[in-house]
């Protein structure tokens, strides 16, 4: 698996770039130089989030997130901050996160990155990535993107017969 690299920029407001703004994988963190530059390694199936909590404000600053969906080596991506009062409500808002769903049952958070190297190791038969996506009719479960993984017994049995007649 080669390693992903992915860099740009973060503005707010004009075009102005944002200095010392963290950017994370959810393992590291890095934060912009004085140009609002980053660069931070990643691996497939990362979420590359940017975001700050202001207390003084009592605001979130935040832009929408960079998924990395391919092993391109080199990624760009720049990314514009605004603010977000955290006392407002978000319901009906997507999930900016990706939901991994393996054999028709959720993968839990706190199992989340163990599942995604076992993925990213070539363990399960085959999948498909959607986008904008509801899990259940719960407007609670509508995220950016959800990944059905399957092992190949399951795709077998419950997937394989479902495709050749849609």
């Amino acid at each position: 698996m080669a390693q992903i690299t992915i860099s740009g920029r973060v503005f707010y407001e004009k075009k102005k770039p944002y200095v010392d703004f963290p950017v994370t994988n959810g393992r590291d963190t890095v934060r912009t130089d004085s140009e609002g530059r980053y660069k931070i390694e990643a691996k497939l199936w990362d979420v590359i989030y940017f975001y700050r909590l202001d207390r003084k404000f009592r605001s979130y600053e935040i832009a929408t997130p960079h998924y990395v969906l391919t092993e391109t080596p080199h990624q760009s991506y720049d990314a514009f901050v605004h603010s977000i009062d955290f006392f407002k409500c978000d319901r009906g808002r997507k999930k900016p996160d990706m939901l991994f769903v393996l054999d028709g049952v959720p993968i839990e958070k706190k199992d989340k990155e163990s599942f995604k190297e076992r993925l990213r190791n070539g363990e399960f038969f085959q999948y498909s990535l959607k986008k904008n996506a509801f899990f259940s009719s719960r407007i609670s479960n509508y995220y950016d993107y959800i990944l059905y993984v399957y092992t190949k017994d399951y795709y077998n049995e419950h997937i394989k017969d479902k495709e050749k007649k849609e």
